[in-house]
C-alpha cells in the first residue's frame, strides 16, 4: 500500500515528520494516478464552517468533477479500511478528551482511481493544521493501517453503503461503532445525482462488497429501498 502525502500542505509536511513507515511526495493528492491495493492520502481539511475534526473519507464525484478526478466517477473505497482508520483515529484520540471529533465524511473529490483510497484529514483551520500532535496523530494512524493492512483486509465484518445525511456522516459514524463497515457515503446535497446507475457504483466500487444498505431517516427511502429490493440487499434506516 502506499500512503501519500504533499509537504506544500502543512498537515503533510508535519505528518511527514512522525510517520514510521515509507511514504510518497506528491504536490496534488486530488489527481494522483499511481494504483495500488490501497492509497491512503494524508491531507488538511478546510470547511467554511471551521469545524475541528479528524475525519476519513472515501474519494469520489457524484456529478461534476470540479476538485479533481472525473465527473460522475467514484474511485474504490474499501469499507474495512476505512472504518478500521476511523475507529484507531478515535482510539488515539480518547486520552486526550478528543474522540468525539473524529468522523466519517461524505465521498467527495478526486482522484478518480481503480483501487482502493481514502483520505485521513485534520481540520478545518490553519490553527489544527500547524498542530504537530494533530498531526501526529494522522501519522500514527496511518502507520497503523500500514502495518496492520493483512489482518484488516481478513476481517469478516457487515459492509455497507450510507445514503443521505449531511457531509459529517456522525449517524453512520455510529454504525461503525457498531461493528458495521461502511465505504461510500452519499449525502443529502447528492441526492439528486444519485440514480439508479450511481448507486449500483456505490455498490460495486466499495469493498468488499456490501450486503447492507444505511439509509438516513430523515429523507425519502422509497427510490432506495427499491433499489435495495431489486439488487438483493437488505438495509437499515438509522
Amino acid at each position: 500500500m502506499n500512503i501519500i502525502l504533499s509537504k506544500k500542505d502543512l498537515v503533510g509536511l508535519n505528518a511527514s515528520k512522525a510517520l514510521k513507515s515509507r511514504y510518497i511526495e506528491f504536490d496534488d493528492l486530488l489527481e494522483f494516478k499511481g494504483e495500488s491495493e490501497l492509497n491512503l492520502f494524508i491531507s488538511k481539511h478546510e470547511s467554511e464552517s471551521r469545524l475541528k475534526c479528524f475525519s476519513c473519507h472515501s474519494a469520489g464525484n457524484f456529478s461534476k468533477a470540479d476538485f479533481g478526478g472525473k465527473s460522475g466517477i467514484l474511485s474504490v473505497s474499501n469499507a474495512l479500511v476505512q472504518s478500521a482508520c476511523f475507529l484507531k483515529l478515535k482510539e488515539l484520540l480518547f486520552p486526550l478528551g478528543l474522540s468525539k471529533l473524529a468522523v466519517l465524511e461524505a465521498t467527495h473529490h478526486g482522484p478518480s482511481l481503480d483501487s482502493p483510497c481514502l483520505f485521513l484529514e485534520v481540520g478545518s483551520t490553519k490553527k489544527e493544521h500547524g498542530d504537530s500532535e494533530y498531526c501526529k496523530i494522522l501519522a500514527q494512524t496511518a502507520d497503523y493501517i500500514y502495518g496492520n493492512y493483512s489482518d484488516i483486509i481478513d476481517k469478516n465484518a457487515v459492509c455497507a453503503i450510507g445514503i443521505g445525511g449531511g457531509h459529517y456522516s456522525y449517524s453512520f459514524s455510529k454504525m461503525v461503532d457498531k461493528g458495521v463497515c461502511i465505504g461510500h457515503i452519499c449525502p443529502d446535497y447528492h441526492l439528486k445525482d444519485l440514480d439508479k446507475e450511481m448507486f449500483i457504483q456505490m455498490i460495486d466500487k466499495t469493498a468488499p462488497k456490501p450486503s447492507l444498505v444505511l439509509i438516513n431517516k430523515k429523507i425519502n427511502k422509497d427510490i432506495f429501498v427499491s433499489y435495495c429490493k431489486e439488487m438483493g440487499l437488505d438495509w437499515m434506516v438509522v
